[in-house]
C-alpha cells in the first residue's frame, strides 16, 4: 500500500542565496506538517549533503540542486555532487540523467530563469514544477504550468522556492510513494504519483525577489 508524503521540492538554504539556515529550514517544515524537503541550491550541494548528515532522523531529506544555465534554471533531485559548471541545459540534463538523477523545470515560463515550450523540446525533463510560491501572479501562473504540463505529459510538483525559512512549505508536492526510501519518492514522481498544492509566499517577500532578479 503506498505511503502519502507531503515534501517540498524547491528550498533554497544560505548555502547559495537564501537567508534560511537548515536548523530553521527543518524546524519550520516539521511545524508546517511537512513529510520532506529537498534542498535545491544553486549550483552545490553542500547543504543536501549536510541535512541528509544532521537531519534524516527528523524529516526526509531529498538531495538536489537549482542549476543555472543561460537558457533557464533546472532542479535535480537524487544527487550530491554538481554537474560540472558552465554546460548548456541539454547537456546539464543529459548528466543528470546519467547519474539517476530526476530532472524538473522550475517556474516555466517566467523571462530570464524559466523555460518555454520551445526550451523544453531537447531537454526531456522528468517533471515541470506547476506550483511555485516565490512566482507573481501565483494562481494565473500556476494554471499556465499546468496546462504547459499537461501539454507535454508530463508530472507536475511544486515548491516553495523558499528564499527566507519562513517560507517553507508555502507550496508543496503531495507523493504517493511506496515507502519514504529516496529511490521509492524519485520513482513515484518519474510516474506521475503527484499532486502539487499550496499558496502563494507573501507579496512583499515575493517582489524583493523579482526586484533581485532584474537586477
Amino acid at each position: 500500500m503506498p505511503e502519502r508524503f507531503k515534501i517540498d521540492l524547491h528550498v533554497h538554504t544560505d548555502y547559495s542565496d537564501s537567508s534560511g539556515r537548515l536548523e530553521e529550514i527543518v524546524k519550520v517544515a516539521v511545524e508546517k506538517g511537512l513529510d520532506g524537503i529537498a534542498i535545491t541550491d544553486h549550483n552545490t550541494c553542500e547543504a543536501a549533503a549536510l541535512a541528509i548528515r544532521r537531519y534524516s532522523d527528523r524529516i526526509i531529506v531529498v538531495p538536489g540542486l537549482e542549476y543555472d544555465t543561460s537558457e533557464g534554471h533546472l532542479l535535480a533531485l537524487g544527487v550530491v555532487e554538481p554537474p560540472p559548471m558552465g554546460l548548456n541545459a541539454t547537456d546539464v540534463a543529459r548528466h543528470l540523467h546519467g547519474c539517476g538523477a530526476l530532472v524538473i523545470v522550475p517556474h516555466p515560463n517566467i523571462p530570464l530563469i524559466g523555460f518555454g515550450m520551445e526550451g523544453l523540446k531537447d531537454l526531456g525533463p522528468d517533471a515541470i514544477e506547476t506550483r511555485n510560491s516565490a512566482m507573481p501572479f501565483y494562481g494565473w501562473i500556476s494554471k499556465k504550468n499546468a496546462r504547459l504540463a499537461e501539454s507535454l505529459r508530463l508530472p507536475q510538483t511544486g515548491g516553495s522556492d523558499s528564499h527566507d525559512g519562513r517560507c517553507v512549505g508555502d507550496s508543496y508536492t503531495v507523493i504517493d510513494a511506496d515507502s519514504r526510501k529516496l529511490s521509492d519518492i524519485l520513482q513515484a514522481i518519474r510516474d506521475g504519483r503527484t499532486r502539487p498544492e499550496g499558496k502563494p509566499s507573501p507579496l512583499l517577500y515575493r517582489a524583493r525577489l523579482m526586484i533581485a532578479l532584474i537586477h
